[in-house]
Order: structure tokens, then C-alpha cells, then sequence
């Protein structure tokens, strides 16, 4: 029984570092080389929800076992700044130029 249960926990830990890992490879291939390969440039046009649900689920999954919860949150906080929702001006003031 006590095996099982350090087993099941220790997978949790495993699936939120994983998740956490992908968020922030994601990130780090999308501000290093941005759209300069294929995937990198399919990578910056993924929607938000690409980023934040899997963090989310890692969330979930880290609070319903108990373990991993700070990491699941700070996955979930990187995955949000990375789809650019945690920006504090996204968009520039300013006026807009169109040219045909």
C-alpha cells in the first residue's frame, strides 16, 4: 500500500515538471528563435488556450494529489505570461497607419 501511494505521488510530481517543462521550452524556443523555423513560427500563432489549458490541468491535477502545487501554479502563471494575458500594455497607444 505504502508503495503504491509513493508511486502515485511521485508520477504527479513527474506530469506537472513535464508540463511545466514543455511551457517553458515552448516559451524559450518562441523568444529565442521566434519565426525564423516552421515550428517555431506555428509555436508564436498557437491561440492562448494552447498554453494555459494543459498548465491549468496540471494545476488541478497537482491540488486533487497534493503534490506539486507550486510548481503546477507557477506553470500555470509562466503559460499565461507566454500567451502574452499577464501583459501590462499589449497593445501601443498610438495612431494607426495603413498603406496600399
Amino acid at each position: 500500500m505504502l508503495r503504491r501511494m509513493r508511486r502515485s505521488s511521485l508520477w504527479s510530481s513527474r506530469l506537472v515538471g513535464g508540463v511545466f517543462g514543455l511551457v517553458v521550452l515552448g516559451w524559450l524556443l518562441g523568444e529565442g528563435l521566434g519565426e525564423r523555423t516552421l515550428p517555431t513560427l506555428l509555436l508564436a500563432y498557437l491561440p492562448p488556450v494552447a498554453w494555459v489549458l494543459p498548465a491549468g490541468f496540471a494545476l488541478l491535477w497537482g491540488l486533487w494529489r497534493g503534490r506539486g502545487r507550486r510548481l503546477a501554479l507557477l506553470t500555470l502563471i509562466a503559460a499565461t505570461w507566454g500567451a502574452g494575458l499577464l501583459h501590462w500594455r499589449p497593445h501601443m497607444t498610438g495612431e494607426l497607419r495603413v498603406l496600399t
